[in-house]
C-alpha cells in the first residue's frame, strides 16, 4: 500500500529496538517465544507482532488496510459538515460521542467523561476546525458504537457493533459498506489480545481465565477500533509541538497499525517512569511491514501490581520527507469489562499490596477509564 507510505522512513534517526514476537509461535504454544514475550512485557511493554506467519494475522493486516483506506477516503476529504451529519448513540462509554470534535477543545463533565451535552456539542460543532489542526481528526468504532474527535479520528466501539441489540447502534453510511471488515477486525483483534493475555496468565501463574475472562467480546467494555489521521506538516509552522502528548494508554492491550513514522518512546525504561523528558530522551518507533506494534496499557499494570509494564509514549509529526504527507494509523484498543474491579490478581509472581495500597479505593474499569481520560485531556488542555 505505497500510498500509505509514499516515502521511506529516513535513515540515521535514533530509533528504539523492539523485540519481534511471532503470532504463529504464540498460537503453537512455543515456550521460548512465550518466555521472550513475557520478559518484554515485564520490562518495556512494547513489541512488534509478526502477523505474516498465520492466517489470523494476515486477516488482521488486510482489515487494517481496509480501515486505513476508508479513513483516507473520508477523514481527509469529507467536509466537517458531512461528518457531523452522523450522530451516534447517547454516550455509554468513554469518548463514545459519535460526533466530530477537535481534541484540543473538548470539555469534560464533572464525572470525567467527554461533555456530550447538546449545548457543548453544538458550540464545538459551530467552530470550523483548522485544516491544519495540531491534533488529528478521528472516528471511533466501538466494538460494543462509534466516536469521532479531531486528530482526525474514527472510532468504532466493539460491543455495540458486535451486539446489535445493544442500543440500536448503526454505522454511518460511509462506514457501513465495510461493516463485515470492522466486525472481523475486532473479533481477530480481541482473539489476538486474548492469545497474548493467555500467555501472560501462564507466565504469571494465575488461574486460567484470570485475564481473558475479563476481556470477553460479549461483555460491555470500552473496546474500540480507531482510525486516526494526523495532518501533514505545513511550512511555516513549528514541528516541535507533539501531535499527542506523552501518555500511557488506558487499555489492557493496544494493537497499532501504522505506515509512517510518528510514534516515539523514551530511550530507557527508567526514563519512561519519570516525567519531564527532554527531547534527547525520545526515540522513534520505526514502522515494520507485516507487523503490528503492540503495547500493554495501564490496566494490565494495575491488575498485576506493576509486574507488567505500561510504557509512556507520544505522537509527533512524521520525520523528514514523511512529514509532507497525512499520516494514518489504525488502532485496536482492548479494555477490561466495565464491571471489572481494578485491583491486582493473586499469584506467587505478583507482589502483595503494601498497607498503603490496601487502603486505596477500588473502582471498576469504567470509572477508572473515565478518570484516566480526564488526566490525558487535562494535559492536552494545557498544551
Amino acid at each position: 500500500m505505497d500510498d500509505f507510505c509514499p516515502v521511506p522512513f529516513p535513515d540515521g534517526l535514533p530509533t528504539v529496538h523492539l523485540e519481534r514476537i511471532s503470532l504463529a509461535k504464540l498460537l503453537d504454544s512455543d515456550s521460548a517465544e512465550a518466555a521472550k514475550m513475557f520478559d518484554v512485557c515485564t520490562r518495556e511493554g512494547f513489541f512488534y507482532l509478526n502477523l505474516t506467519d498465520h492466517p489470523k494475522g494476515l486477516r488482521m493486516l488486510e482489515a487494517a488496510n481496509v480501515a486505513c483506506r476508508t479513513g483516507k477516503d473520508t477523514l481527509g476529504t469529507s467536509t466537517m459538515a458531512e461528518k457531523q451529519e452522523y450522530k451516534g448513540r447517547e454516550q455509554v462509554g468513554i469518548f463514545d460521542t459519535g460526533s466530530v470534535l477537535e481534541v484540543g477543545k473538548m470539555k469534560l463533565t464533572a464525572h470525567g467523561r467527554v461533555d456530550t451535552s447538546v449545548h457543548s456539542l453544538m458550540r464545538l460543532a459551530s467552530r470550523r476546525p483548522s485544516r491544519h489542526s495540531t491534533y488529528a481528526l478521528l472516528h471511533n468504532i466501538p466494538a460494543v458504537h462509534i466516536r469521532e474527535i479531531s486528530l482526525t479520528r474514527k472510532q468504532i466501539p466493539q460491543y455495540e457493533l458486535l451486539n446489535k441489540e445493544a442500543g440500536g447502534f448503526q454505522l454511518p453510511p460511509w462506514l457501513a459498506k465495510n461493516e463485515d471488515t470492522w466486525r472481523a477486525a475486532m473479533r481477530d483483534g480481541n482473539t489476538v489480545a486474548n492469545i497474548i493475555m493467555g500467555v501472560l496468565e501462564r507466565e504469571l501463574q494465575v488461574p486460567t481465565g484470570s485475564l481473558t475472562s475479563r476481556h470477553r467480546m460479549t461483555d460491555r467494555s470500552s473496546d474500540f477500533l480507531r482510525v486516526l489521521r494526523y495532518p501533514k506538516f505545513v511550512p511555516g509552522k513549528s514541528l516541535s509541538r507533539p501531535g499527542f502528548p506523552p501518555h500511557r494508554d488506558a487499555v489492557s492491550v493496544a494493537i497499532l497499525f501504522t505506515w509512517l513514522g510518528g510514534l516515539q518512546v523514551p530511550a530507557n525504561v527508567s526514563t519512561a517512569e519519570a516525567d519531564g523528558e527532554s527531547e534527547e530522551d525520545w526515540r522513534w518507533v520505526k514502522p515494520l511491514p507485516g507487523h503490528a506494534i503492540v503495547n500493554l496499557g495501564d490496566a494490565l499494570q494495575i491488575l498485576t501490581n506493576n509486574v507488567l509494564k505500561s510504557r509512556k509514549h507520544r505522537v509527533v509529526k512524521a520525520p523528514g520527507p514523511q512529514a509532507g504527507f497525512d499520516r494514518y494509523s489504525v488502532l485496536l484498543g482492548i479494555r477490561p469489562a466495565n464491571e471489572t474491579p481494578m485491583r491486582a490478581l493473586k499469584s506467587p509472581r505478583i507482589p502483595e499490596y503494601t498497607a498503603e495500597q490496601a487502603k486505596a479505593e477500588v473502582v471498576d474499569a469504567q470509572e477508572w477509564g473515565a478518570n484516566s481520560v480526564r488526566k490525558v485531556l487535562s494535559v492536552m488542555e494545557k498544551k
